[in-house]
């Protein structure tokens, strides 16, 4: 059931532009001091250096082609694709052009879905780091189960704008919500020195 509902939500995305963040995962590893080993997952961020994300434990990365794909193992089917939106930070989540992002955030229905309910939508989902964005939450119907799918849009400054599409069983909305949420908190710029450098236990 798992490897269908990604399979269904694969086939539904479309291609988008590349943006001056690489958003291929990327890993340092690094021996600590005691013996272990420090994974960590960066993103190459153009003239920047790298950002960092910190998954935890439960959280399977792969990905490539510029986007990441993060699968939240504690619930069955559930995915994070993170990617380079199609839309530029220059348009407006207000007036006609929120009837754009409306449409885009529909386009990511999994394969063979079907609409169940009305769209709801959320201003500044993650009003951390300067972010502004909005937030688009639909459900779906599929064979046997109904699904949710939460389609954000996120400004990091004045050039980018990322796109985050969470695809889940609708029981576990609410925590794979979350998951997602406490993920992008994570997010920091690191100096390639800092990639190199283990961790003080």
């Amino acid at each position: 059931m798992r490897t269908t509902l990604l399979c269904a939500l694969l086939a539904g995305l479309t291609a988008a532009p590349l943006a001056a963040i690489d958003l291929t995962p990327r890993f340092s590893t690094m021996t600590t001091r005691d013996g272990g080993v420090l994974r960590r997952l960066y993103f190459q961020s153009g003239e920047e250096g790298s950002v960092v994300l910190s998954p935890d434990s439960e959280t399977e990365i792969s990905g490539g082609g510029g986007e990441a794909l993060f699968r939240f193992g504690a619930f069955e089917g559930a995915s994070l694709i993170l990617r380079k939106s199609p839309h530029e930070p220059a348009l407006p989540f207000e007036g006609e052009t929120l009837a754009a992002y409306r449409t885009t955030a529909l386009s990511f229905a999994p394969a063979g879905a079907q609409p169940a309910g009305e769209m709801e939508e959320i201003e500044n989902p993650l009003a951390i780091n300067d972010w502004t964005g909005r937030r688009f939450v639909a459900r779906y119907q599929i064979p046997g189960n109904r699904v949710s799918q939460s389609v954000t849009f996120l400004n990091l400054n004045a050039r980018e704008q990322l796109l985050l599409v969470a695809t889940c069983y609708t029981k576990d909305l609410k925590e794979v919500t979350a998951r997602v949420d406490a993920l992008m908190r994570t997010w920091r710029k690191a100096t390639a020195t800092e990639l190199q450098t283990p961790a003080i236990n």
